[in-house]
């Protein structure tokens, strides 16, 4: 077996929330040392979320779930960038990595004196990845996002919801890891790009453009000065389509059929045959015209069914159709655990879990989660010793002054 793609490659993340940590947990996993600078006083918010009544626990800033879900085989060092000492420690860091990225808004570095221009006097080759809300130039530019926000922003919410309701929020802030996910790809094509010219370069990634470009509907108004309106759980390619109850308590199954053909196929499991030949619904036009009305028909036989047990008499027949399920149930589901998907991981906080593992399986390098998500300043010895030669007298006196150490500095 070959080493780990991306093994050798180092890369200094400064990334927030979830949106950058999801990009650069990707290059992780593909084996670049990705080292996680956060400051005492102002580190990363993920280690806030997810925890209900957080300052009750003790050190909560290692519990969060979705920081230890995202962060995984990353070092974490603290740095505080607005004192000297700090900038110093961190231009001698970008000597020796090969990228460094933020999703801050684009006014922070250059405020910081860290900016594209100077890290470039440093190390010429550097690759510098910006990923604000909503990219570095234009009006918008300093303006703080979220996901939520470009969810908004790119017309999601608008074509989120049910006929004649308003506007609702995704179950997920869908802006933060497509964001993410453009920027990790950026940061390949720029490797790529370097290693066949020598150069690096400045990389400005919007999450709201890489939202907005899959926006389908998009296309649909330019081409056909179409709005596509809010559908609830129905598609205008698909008739019949929702998610259907099942035996049990609050049990779901998702169907979705796209053709005459499938309908055909659909009417004799159901046991009523002469539904494709009915005017009622016989053709795709007439499925939608009265969805409503089929919609309790279909109902009416997936109530006495297990959805698992429907979901293999539809797929045989070559049919869309698959269980809702809940959080823990995926960790049982059998194809998932078929794969190896969730992998177990040992937190020193949150003990060991089962967590979802790679985005991809190579046939040449395993990769794999290989250790757990950083604490707070765990590998401040490794990245100030190790790599940067500093003596114990040299760390500890960074300690004493806050521009490194392990325990968060709350400012009032």
């Amino acid at each position: 077996m070959a080493g780990l793609p991306l093994e050798g490659i180092r890369i200094l993340d400064h990334t927030i929330a979830w949106a950058g940590p999801q990009g650069t947990v990707v290059l992780a996993d593909m084996g670049a040392e990705v080292i996680k600078v956060e400051a005492l006083f102002r580190f990363d918010a993920l280690r806030y979320f997810g925890l209900r009544y957080a300052k009750q626990k003790e050190k909560f800033w290692e519990h969060s779930p979705w920081f230890i879900q995202v962060n995984h085989n990353k070092l974490g060092v603290t740095l505080d960038l607005s004192q000297e000492k700090g900038k110093e420690l961190y231009l001698r860091l970008i000597k020796i990595s090969d990228v460094v990225i933020n999703n801050f808004t684009p006014r922070v570095m250059p405020n910081l004196g860290l900016d594209y221009e100077r890290l470039r006097e440093v190390k010429p080759d550097i690759i510098m990845v910006s990923m604000p809300g909503y990219g570095c130039t234009g009006p918008y530019t300093n303006a703080p996002a979220f996901g939520d926000c470009i969810n908004a922003f790119c017309g999601l919410d608008e074509i989120t919801g049910y006929e004649n309701g308003p506007p609702l929020r995704p179950g997920i802030a869908y802006g933060d890891p497509t964001g993410g996910f453009a920027a990790a790809l950026a940061v390949l094509s720029a490797l790529h790009y370097r290693f066949r010219t020598g150069k690096g370069q400045f990389v400005d990634v919007s999450h709201f453009e890489a939202s907005t470009r899959h926006m389908d509907w998009l296309l649909d108004y330019a081409l056909n000065a179409r709005v596509r309106t809010r559908m609830g759980n129905t598609d205008d390619y698909a008739a019949p389509q929702g998610c259907y109850p099942c035996k049990g308590h609050d049990q779901w199954v998702a169907i979705s059929i796209v053709s005459d053909e499938e309908w055909n196929i659909f009417c004799e499991i159901l046991g009523h045959p002469e539904w494709s030949q009915g005017p009622r619904f016989a053709s795709f036009a007439s499925r939608q015209e009265h969805r409503d009305e089929l919609d309790k028909y279909i109902a009416a036989w997936t109530i006495s069914l297990d959805r698992y047990e429907i979901m293999e008499k539809l797929q045989k027949r070559g049919l869309a159709a698959a269980p809702v399920l809940y959080p823990g149930e995926l960790l049982k589901d059998p194809h998932f655990v078929a794969r190896g998907f969730f992998e177990e991981s040992e937190h020193p906080c949150g003990g060991k879990k089962l967590v979802p593992g790679m985005i991809a399986k190579m046939s040449e390098t395993v990769c794999r989660i290989r250790f757990p998500a950083p604490l707070l300043g765990q590998h401040n010895e490794y990245v100030f010793k190790e790599l940067l030669g500093l003596t114990d007298d040299e760390i500890a006196a960074l300690s004493e002054a806050s521009v490194t150490g392990v325990e968060p500095q709350f400012r009032t």
